[in-house]
Parts: C-alpha cells; structure tokens; sequence
C-alpha cells in the first residue's frame, strides 16, 4: 500500500451512472518532477464519511478494491482526512493562488506544496465552492489529556473527556469535580471564539450544548442564562445578590418575583400599543424577514387588526421570489377582505411596491403593507433588493416607510440577534414581531434582544389562526415566562 498527499478539486458523490460513491476528484502529485494526475478518491473508512472541502489538501492511501469500475489493476484511491495546513476546524483550503488550475489539472504553486512544501504560497485568498460558507474567527476546543474531540465545521462539537486537573480558574473548564470521572459535552454552536485560538465549552455563552457528567459540577451563571441571554442574566444575577431574600418565604417565588421586576423594567418602555391605531394619512409598513418565519401570516393577523380599527388597507405582494408566498397572501387578502396589488412571480419587487402605492394614493387607502421576500441576513443580493424597495417607497413620501418591521421566529436561539443586527443596519427597524411563541419556545431571546437594542416590540404570534396574535404587554408577558420556566 503506498501513500501521498492529494488537493481536492471536486466533490462526487454521486457517480455518471447514479451510485452514491461518495467520491472527491483529487490532483495528485506522485513525485517532484511529474505532473499532476486527477483521480477519484473514496473515504477509507465508508462508515464515517469526513467530506472535505474544494481547496482542501487530504491523505490518500491506494489499496486493492474489488470494485468492478476500478482501473488499474484493481487498485484505487481512498482518502483518509483532510491536513491542517491552516490549522482551522472550518476548513483548511489552501490558498487560490495555489490551486489556481493551470491547464489539464495542472496546478503552479500545488505542486510544491503537494511534494511536501505547503508553504509554497502563504498568501490567504481563498475561494470556496457553492454549498460551502466560511465561517470567520471560528475557535477550536481546548483539548485536555486524554480527551477526544469531534468537531464540526461550524461550532458543533463532541467532547469526549474528563476534569482537567487544576478546574475552576479563569483559564479552565467551567466544570469542575473528581478528574476519574467522564464528562461528555455536546454543543451546537460556540458563541464566542477566533482564529488560531482554543476555546472551552461555555454553558452561559455557546448556542445551545449538552453536558452528561459523572460528580461534575458545571458553573451556571444564573438559572434561566440559557435563554435571556448572558448580559441580562448577569444584571438578574447582581439584583438577586443585592436583595435581601427572607429565608421564611418561598425562595424560588421571591426570585421569580424578582425576574418579573426585571422584565417589565426593561420591556415596558419598548410596548407598542399604538401601533395598531387608525391612521388618517397614508402609513406604509414595510416588512421583513427571514425565510420561514411567518412573515406572510404575521401581515394577514396585521391586516386583520387594522380594519377592525376601520383602516382602509392594501397588501402589497413584493415576495416574488416564491409564487407560493403571493399566492398565501392573496389567500389571506380574500380571507380578511382586503385588497391586494401583485405581479408575476420572479417580476421586479420594487415595481409592484411602486403599483401598490399609487393604487392606495388614488384610492385613499391609509395603510399600505408590503410584504418582501423572505432572505437570509448575509446574502447581499437580496438585501440590495429590500434597500431598493425602500428607495421607490421614498419617492411617496420623503418619511416613508413610515414602519420597518421585523419578524423573528422565537425557536431561532441566538440566531434572532444576529438577524436584528443585520436587517437594523440596512433599513433602522421601528418594531419587531416575534412568532411561534405557542410551541416550546418561550421567548427568553427577546429579553436579550431588547437589552441589546431597544427596539420596540409590536405583537406576539401565538399561532396559526387569524386571531393569533397578541399586543405586546410586558407585564403579561413577564407572567407567562416566569411561569414556563
């Protein structure tokens, strides 16, 4: 069995006849002088399949096969992993003016770097194939003595291990207990981290983990940190310390009570109840999110509200993208009996915001709802179109839109916060509309959220029905969540 490096130029997991090989197309560099061949290599291990990224450097071993396809006198390929050239979990793809093809799969800079010179080339420009989204400043796990660690591309991670020796300082574990003992801790996501840097599991600050140990004890910053966030957690955490809690009562009553004061201190202010009243001139909503949210149902609730409250209202259908999307909202606009201005799926959103406008302007409409297509906060592209639909609303009215709403899907973690972020930096948001709050979910993030920004809150969906969608009320909402948690 021989063995040599190879560079992954393409992922082939399925075959020109349909079988699910599970392959990568590799240039190989056999010995310093020859040229580079393309072949196709398999995972050597076909129960656990680690695919590697275009640009990536793997280990190869060629073996025997009994595959009826193999050339070469029964002999093929197989790839074992992938090398830490950059030393990071997210990928390790060499740079593009490396693997920048010459001709025939021929590379300039590869062929150095694949006899054995990986710093052939140091400069970092990379480039990635389509399906694969480089996550910057993404941290390893700091590995202990014995540990095993499996890490994903993206923060998730398994860890194998036990107590360090010496846990409990600013620079351990947030574990701590017998080091005999195992620990295993399953993580989704880190919160915090960076390049070329070790990080250890964090309760108060990674997504989402789950640690089974064995005479552990893990460090929780405070009982509900998990899903209000550490910034909030850490106040609730100072006031419960500076109150002083009469040992004769009920303990988890008085700081239930406690977290309610907090909550309705710091969301009253953000309520919203005007939003509903009906307006005397024309007042333009612009809504957004994305995908999967329920952003069109949240508009069918909004409508609904606003002619019990005798608007004249419109529903302007500038998702285009998705010919299900302005069928849903023309489904919603028979329901609640309201007028609808759309246009051919894959048409120029901003042309049927454009449309809308001037059918309300001439009608005497006094509310006009639009809804954009669903988008994730990191495509550029999209967002370029939801700033050119603001753009023609201007030409209405120099103060338009009037509203900026954001609907966040209350399952989505600490992916709400980012999404605030992004979508805030674009178009400023005037309110946010948080849905799904009848499943699990129990809205702990919008704490976090109105902590961090201050954005007023509008409604609650509550569920499907048309009726499902309540007026934010901090008070009401500091009951139900002291309550299901």
């Amino acid at each position: 069995m021989s063995n040599l490096y190879g560079l992954v130029t393409k992922i082939e997991l399925v075959d020109s006849e349909g079988d699910q090989l599970h392959g990568i197309e590799v240039a190989i560099k056999t010995s310093t002088g020859s040229s580079l061949t393309t072949e196709i290599a398999y995972p050597l291990d076909v129960n656990i399949k680690r695919v590697p990224v275009v640009g990536e450097q793997v280990y190869l071993v060629k073996g025997k096969s009994s595959d009826s396809k193999t050339s070469g006198g029964g002999r093929r390929y197989f790839y074992v992993t992938s090398n830490s050239l950059q030393h990071n979990i997210n990928h390790n793809v060499l740079p593009k003016s490396i693997v920048q093809s010459t001709g025939g799969g021929g590379t300039g800079g590869y062929a150095e770097a694949a006899a054995g010179n990986p710093d052939a080339n140091n400069e970092k420009d990379f480039e990635f194939e389509a399906g694969f989204d480089e996550v910057k400043d993404l941290s390893g796990l700091q590995p202990f003595s014995g540990d095993v660690l499996i890490e994903g591309r993206y923060g998730q991670s398994i860890r194998l291990g036990h107590t360090p020796s010496g846990a409990g300082t600013s620079k351990d574990p947030s574990w701590s207990g017998d080091p005999t003992k195992p620990i295993t801790i399953i993580r989704n996501h880190q919160e915090e981290g960076g390049w070329n840097k070790f990080v250890i599991e964090d309760v108060d600050k990674d997504d989402s983990s789950i640690y089974m140990t064995s005479g552990q004890t893990i460090k929780l910053t405070q009982a509900h940190s998990y899903s209000i966030g550490v910034d909030a957690a850490n106040e609730i955490k100072d006031i419960i310390s500076q109150k002083k809690i009469d040992p004769s009562k009920d303990v988890i009553n008085e700081i239930n009570d406690l977290l309610k004061g907090y909550i309705i201190n710091l969301m009253q202010p953000l309520e919203r109840k005007d939003f509903f009243n009906s307006k005397d001139q024309l007042n333009i909503i612009l809504v957004s999110g994305v995908n999967g949210v329920g952003k069109t149902t949240s508009i069918g609730k909004i409508g609904k509200r606003f002619k019990e409250n005798n608007s004249k209202v419109i529903f302007s259908a500038c998702d285009t993208f998705r010919a299900a999307a302005i069928d849903q909202l023309e489904q919603w606009a028979n329901k609640i009996n309201v007028q609808i201005v759309k246009s051919e799926p894959g048409s120029d959103p901003a042309s049927v915001a454009f449309k809308s406008l001037n059918e309300a302007k001439k009608n005497n409409f006094n509310q006009v709802i639009i809804d954009t297509a669903g988008r994730l906060q990191n495509k550029k592209n999209l967002m370029e179109e939801y700033k050119k639909i603001a753009k023609v609303v201007k030409k209405f009215d120099d103060a338009a839109p009037h509203e900026v709403v954001l609907v966040l899907d209350a399952t989505s973690g600490q992916n709400v916060i980012s999404q605030i972020d992004e979508f805030n930096k674009i178009i400023p948001l005037t309110g946010i509309i948080m849905t799904k709050l009848d499943g699990t979910a129990k809205g702990g993030i919008l704490i976090a959220a109105a902590k961090k920004f201050k954005i007023p809150i509008i409604a609650l969906g509550l569920g499907e029905k048309e009726d499902d969608l309540e007026i934010f009320e901090s008070e009401n909402f500091a009951n139900a969540f002291v309550q299901t948690n």
